[in-house]
């Protein structure tokens, strides 16, 4: 897990690496160097090994190779300090996936804050539980895609993704951030960013869904 300032209200970063310590996994973080709330003291009675992360971009993907091979491991499961399993990808995560070589994309929703329904620009899949190498970062700017060596394989358990939960005033900052970052890493995407629809989701209700099927999903402390 790569992170800046984890114990900010929205995030359940700290619950998150309890949780997977409980369940036997080894856990390797990355805590920004910019972080000022006492994260790194916050994480280590639950994290197996640190990895130093200078940063002064608002992304992470240059520090992902050196995390996965922190991981030592056979799998990885990547997540960032935003984000939450549900109790059934935890269940997947420890067992199912290790039947093939393949690289499982669970589905990342969006719950708006209060749970109060989903974002629908937001609902993707993403590769997150992959055997380790067979996924490299090449870096170079934000959101440069990953470089995968296997097949992939969408799975129904869902991953929980609250940064919609943030202030309005610090997703509005990340937004600027993100294009800034997104222009200066043009020749890897011409195209405009989708930062402002991806994070201010005030402005666009009609991308809102009801909450309906995902419910079954919500973590038990939700």
């Amino acid at each position: 897990m790569p992170t800046i300032n984890a114990l900010d209200g929205h995030k359940p970063a700290l619950r998150v690496i309890k949780n997977a310590k409980s369940r036997g996994m080894r856990v390797v973080v990355a805590v920004d160097n910019r972080t000022s709330d006492g994260t790194a003291e916050a994480f280590a009675p639950f994290v197996d090994c640190f990895v130093p992360f200078p940063n002064t971009v608002p992304y992470c993907e240059e520090i992902m190779d050196e995390l996965v091979a922190e991981a030592n491991t056979p799998w990885c499961f990547w997540l960032c300090d935003d984000e939450e399993p549900s109790e059934q990808l935890w269940r997947f995560v420890r067992g199912v996936h290790r039947e093939t070589e393949v690289i499982y994309r669970p589905q990342i929703i969006s719950p708006l804050p209060g749970w109060s329904g989903i974002y629908a620009p937001l609902h993707t899949y993403q590769p997150r539980i992959f055997p380790t190498g067979s996924i490299q970062w090449p870096g170079g700017g934000l959101d440069i895609l990953p470089l995968r060596a296997l097949p992939e394989r969408d799975i129904v358990p869902v991953l929980w993704h609250y940064n919609l939960w943030a202030s309005r005033e610090s997703r509005e900052t990340k937004t600027a951030a993100h294009e800034k970052a997104w222009m200066e890493a043009w020749g890897h995407h011409p195209w405009p960013p989708s930062s402002r629809k991806a994070y201010l989701f005030e402005d666009y209700p009609g991308e809102t869904k009801p909450l309906d099927e995902w419910r079954k999903y919500m973590p038990r402390n939700s």
